[in-house]
């Protein structure tokens, strides 16, 4: 009976023994379990080329809660989207894309769906269109803003902003829209009441101006030749009867460039025609025109030329006259100008008056004048007249003949351009055509050696005279 009291004794101590122990790997039964991964974040969206730190929270079975965050496995199902590395997402490209947490310990997981949208555009600088700002009393005005975005682009927030005045009994700004109320200065800001981004300008308020009532110019008939330049001045004429040049102010303008340009009131003729040239004051819209006349290019100069050198006493000869024009170009006006003579060298002949022909009637100088009777535009050349110039030497006797073994005297007469005569044997350079037959003298004294024809010439000035010796055989008495 003891014996089975002791065995039923350490049966119930094994027992005991073994439901104190876990075997290895079976959970134990006194600790709470992981229920699962929860995120902090729910469905975010991220921008491009940004980070977001998301933390994985282990819920437990006890109820309690710890951060896993350094423990879990991270993984992206789209690593070109965005990747993650220690629950840190790094967005890369626009797209949908989870990130997976995993509990190594035992395998619980969980995912979190995100949205990668491209990078924001946001604002980034407002400012005024205009960098200063005048109004006069009772006078309105639009202030326009404009936003710069984060992305380049541009944009008009007037009617988004909100607008204020530093001085409102200087002027209001309501919408951007400014009213002048009295004379001084206040600050203008228009701020956005989103991103708080705001901008100012300085807006003064000056007393009613004189105002601009009217353009005139400076001459009521313009006109100019081509080629040639007319300077226009432009009067502003003011509400109180004041007069102010404006020509470096307001905008010229021509109807027609091809006969016409203007710059700062300088009108440059191109050809003949007729333009309309207008002022303009950018400031108040203001204009005045004028008619210009542009008439074809006006002789500016004559040019009278002839033979080089003195002419030749007894010579005609024809002087030509050329014209120089506004546009730059020249052609002969000998036939439609003046001729006139002064000096007692030259006359004209019975058409020269007309054509500019004239001869040398004595030696010495005159001066021949060229005159346009439309514009009186003129021009003059000296001319010398020289003596008489040989135009043409005779020998004498002509074809003649001599006998073998005589001479013959020969003389050369030269005529000259004024008509007259001179003996110029001695003058003269002689020659044969056979100085065998019938050589000559520098005196022009031919010898008869030997039977034949010989052409003896004599040549002065360039000018050359002959003639053709026959010698004939000697004859027995």
């Amino acid at each position: 009976m003891r014996a089975r009291v002791l065995v039923a004794a350490l049966i119930i101590a094994l027992a005991a023994t073994f439901s104190a122990c876990t075997l290895p790997g079976t959970p134990d039964p006194t600790q709470p379990t992981l229920d699962g991964i929860w995120f902090a974040n729910k469905n975010p969206t991220l921008a491009v080329g940004s980070s977001l730190q998301l933390t994985g929270e282990g819920h437990y079975s006890d109820g309690t809660s710890k951060d896993l965050t350094a423990q879990l496995d991270w993984a992206s199902s789209d690593a070109s989207t965005a990747t993650v590395a220690g629950g840190l997402v790094l967005a890369l490209k626009a797209g949908p894309v989870s990130i997976i947490a995993t509990d190594p310990e035992t395998g619980t997981t969980n995912s979190l769906s995100m949205t990668i949208a491209d990078k924001p555009v946001v604002l980034s600088r407002l400012a005024f269109t205009r960098s200063t700002a005048h109004l006069t009393e009772n006078t309105s005005f639009q202030f326009v803003a404009t936003g710069t975005f984060s992305d380049g682009t541009t944009k008009d927030l007037t009617d988004m902003l909100t607008w204020t005045s530093s001085d409102a009994s200087v002027a209001t700004i309501p919408g951007g829209f400014a009213h002048a109320l009295k004379p001084g200065t206040t600050t203008v800001s228009a701020t956005d009441p989103i991103t708080s981004l705001s901008a100012s300008i300085s807006l003064s308020v000056d007393a009613t101006p004189v105002t601009l009532a009217g353009i005139s110019f400076d001459t009521a008939d313009a006109h100019l030749p081509a080629g040639t330049s007319l300077q226009l001045h432009a009067l502003g004429n003011y509400s109180d009867g004041s007069v102010k040049d404006l020509t470096a102010t307001v905008q010229w303008t021509s109807s027609d460039s091809q006969i016409a340009t203007v710059t700062a009131g300088l009108i440059q003729g191109a050809k003949a025609g007729t333009v309309t040239v207008s002022a303009l004051d950018p400031a108040t819209s203001i204009s005045s025109s004028i008619q210009v006349s542009v008439r074809a290019a006006a002789l500016v100069s004559i040019t009278v030329s002839g033979p080089s050198g003195a002419i030749p006493l007894g010579t005609i000869q024809n002087f030509s006259a050329r014209g120089s024009f506004t546009d730059g170009s020249s052609h002969d006006v000998s036939g439609q100008v003046t001729w006139q003579l002064s000096g007692s060298a030259l006359a004209f002949t019975s058409s020269g008056a007309a054509t500019g022909q004239a001869k040398g009637v004595q030696q010495g100088q005159s001066q021949l004048t060229a005159t346009d009777p439309a514009s009186g535009v003129s021009g003059s050349l000296t001319v010398t007249v020289g003596p008489a110039a040989l135009v043409s030497i005779a020998l004498t006797p002509s074809n003649t003949y001599v006998t073998k073994g005589l001479t013959l005297q020969l003389k050369a007469t030269g005529t000259y351009t004024d008509g007259g005569t001179a003996d110029i044997t001695g003058s003269a350079t002689w020659a044969t055509s056979d100085s065998n037959a019938g050589p000559v003298s520098s005196g022009g004294l031919v010898s008869a050696q030997n039977v034949g024809i010989v052409t003896i010439t004599a040549t002065k000035d360039s000018i050359t005279g002959d003639t053709s010796v026959t010698i004939n055989a000697a004859q027995l008495a």
